[in-house]
C-alpha cells in the first residue's frame, strides 16, 4: 500500500489499519447484528513498481444477535496480491486479492471453527515522502469469503471491512 508513483525500484514497508465491519453475509448475517463491529490489520509488503505482495494478520470483532450479547472474532492469516492504479500526484487506487486461512470463536480467546478463504479489494492511498523514506494513509474496503469448520456444524460466509491505515517504507 506504499504510496510511490514515480518508483522504478522496490520498496519494503508495514502497514496498520483499523475501521469497521460494515457488513456480514451468509451465516454471518444470521448470527451477528448490531453497529458494535470492529477490525483491525497489520502487516508487511514489498512493491515492486505497480504491483505489490503482502502478508497480513487481520481480523474483525463480531457481536451474536442473542438477548445476552457475546463478543466473537475472527483472526486471518493472508497473502495477497495488489495492483495500484495512478489516479493524479501522490493519489492512488488499488485492486487487490488474496487468499487467507481463518480462526473463529469467542472473545476468550477459544478457537470453536477453522478454515479457508478468499478476500478481495478496493482502496485509495495517498503517498507521501518522509526524511528518511516514504509513507502512505489508505482507505480500503475488503470483503473476506470464508468456510469455516468445527466438529458440531460449519459457517460459510462474508465479513466486509472498511479500515483506514498508514504504510510505512522500511
Amino acid at each position: 500500500m506504499l504510496a510511490a508513483p514515480s518508483l522504478a525500484h522496490a520498496d519494503t514497508y508495514v502497514l496498520a489499519g483499523i475501521g469497521k465491519v460494515p457488513d456480514v453475509g451468509g451465516d454471518f448475517d444470521k448470527l451477528f447484528g448490531g453497529e458494535d463491529r470492529s477490525s483491525a490489520k497489520l502487516g508487511v509488503g514489498y512493491r515492486f513498481g505497480k504491483i505489490a505482495i503482502e502478508g497480513s494478520v487481520f481480523g474483525a470483532n463480531l457481536t451474536n444477535r442473542n438477548a445476552q450479547p457475546i463478543e466473537y472474532g475472527t483472526t486471518s492469516m493472508g497473502a495477497e496480491v495488489k495492483y495500484f492504479i495512478p489516479i493524479t500526484g501522490n493519489l492512488e487506487g488499488a485492486v487487490h486479492g488474496g487468499l487467507h486461512k481463518t480462526w473463529f470463536g469467542t472473545e476468550r480467546g477459544a478457537s470453536t471453527h477453522d478454515g479457508t478463504g478468499t478476500l478481495l479489494g478496493l482502496g485509495l492511498q495517498y503517498g507521501f515522502r518522509l526524511p528518511i523514506g516514504s509513507a502512505a494513509v489508505w482507505l480500503d474496503y475488503t470483503r473476506q469469503g470464508m468456510k469455516l469448520q468445527s466438529q458440531s456444524y460449519d459457517i460459510s460466509g462474508s465479513v466486509g471491512t472498511m479500515m483506514l491505515g498508514l504504510s510505512i517504507g522500511i
